[in-house]
């Protein structure tokens, strides 16, 4: 499967796909055969004036924000139903990583309780 280049792979990210309207089931089925990463992330796509426009990663539930609980909970099934966490990886194992940051007067260490609470919804929900 990763023939003479075994330390290949891809990297997709959730909040990309909201970026780019993308549909996250096909997001997630057009790169498993090479996927070894992915992103969780939130963004703001259309609010050009909001602090965290664009790939800025701000916490879920941020106003204006586009990915919270149920896209993370599609996210997820998208990427079980395309057998992501049983293929074999360069990796130990295939790895997801969430990516925030906090905004202007935001405590980082509660954007962070912010992203497992979220993922903990989101798996509950499956």
């Amino acid at each position: 499967m990763w023939g003479e280049y075994s330390n290949f792979g891809l990297t997709i990210d959730l909040s990309h796909q909201a970026l780019l309207r993308e549909k996250v089931d096909e997001m997630v089925l057009a790169a498993v055969d090479h996927l070894i990463h992915v992103h969780v992330g939130n963004c703001v796509p259309t609010e050009r004036s909001h602090a965290a426009y664009g790939d800025r990663h701000p916490r879920f539930g941020c106003p204006g924000g586009v990915v919270g609980v149920e896209e993370l909970k599609r996210f997820l099934e998208a990427l079980i139903y395309g057998g992501y966490f049983r293929r074999n990886t360069p990796t130990t194992s295939p790895v997801v990583s969430f990516e925030v940051q906090p905004l202007a007067g935001e405590r980082p260490e509660l954007v962070i309780a912010n992203a497992k609470r979220t993922l903990l919804q989101a798996w509950a929900r499956l």
